[in-house]
């Protein structure tokens, strides 16, 4: 039943940790794969390196710049060298990929993570984010994912659910004139889930203050 919930261009992988032994399970409409990880290797380390240089290494300016950048970069890389390469190695994904995570490595954004070592550190835009290649979703458990896909995005929610923002700014030195991309990802969001959109000269602090108490999610 769940294989058939995954779309064809869907695989799901599914972490397991219990104790020093910790599982991965790659499963699409084909095929089920499992592998038991290495647990000889300090992961709640990593995974704490690894959020904590994300959130310093782009802000960080001068020498200290290229010396966070470099070390968030060799710990993104070995993380993914640790937790990811191996199920792409066992198992080739389809485009689409559902995160089960567990332990250590619930909160941790895969999508962040390098695939191969930049030429340059501090160039984070051009990095090979595993984000670039797939496409990615997460779920608490596999069965939640089941239950899930077993309704319609609109069915689940009742009443007002989601307001959409995509604002345009005043033009100065300081302001974009209007945010990259937010109108499509605007436009994205509401065909899922339906919902009101502010857009443009309507999506002022006003109209959003106004409106924003009476939505469950804000985007």
């Amino acid at each position: 039943a769940l294989q058939n919930a995954l779309a064809t261009d869907q695989t799901l992988i599914s972490y397991y940790m219990k104790g020093d032994d910790w599982f991965v399970f790659a499963l699409s409409r084909k095929s089920l794969q499992g592998m038991r990880m290495k647990n000889d290797i300090p992961l709640e380390i990593v995974v704490s390196n690894y959020l904590q240089r994300m959130s310093t290494a782009p802000v960080r300016t001068g020498p200290e710049r290229e010396k966070q950048a470099l070390l968030w970069t060799g710990t993104s890389q070995q993380l993914f060298n640790w937790v990811l390469a191996p199920v792409l190695q066992m198992a080739t994904p389809a485009p689409r990929i559902v995160i089960v995570p567990d332990g250590p490595l619930r909160g941790v954004p895969f999508e962040a993570l390098l695939m191969e070592t930049p030429a340059f550190a501090t160039q984070f835009k051009s990095h090979a984010y595993i984000g670039r290649r797939y496409g990615r979703s997460y779920a608490a458990s596999a069965n939640l994912f089941y239950e899930l896909s077993r309704q319609s995005p609109r069915s689940r929610f009742a009443g007002k659910y989601l307001l959409t923002v995509a604002p345009r700014f005043s033009s100065d030195n300081r302001s974009p004139d209007k945010l990259p991309g937010s109108l499509e990802e605007s436009k994205a969001v509401r065909k899922l889930f339906g919902g009101r959109q502010l857009k443009g000269t309507e999506a002022t602090a006003a109209n959003f203050s106004g409106l924003a108490p009476g939505y469950r999610v804000l985007h």
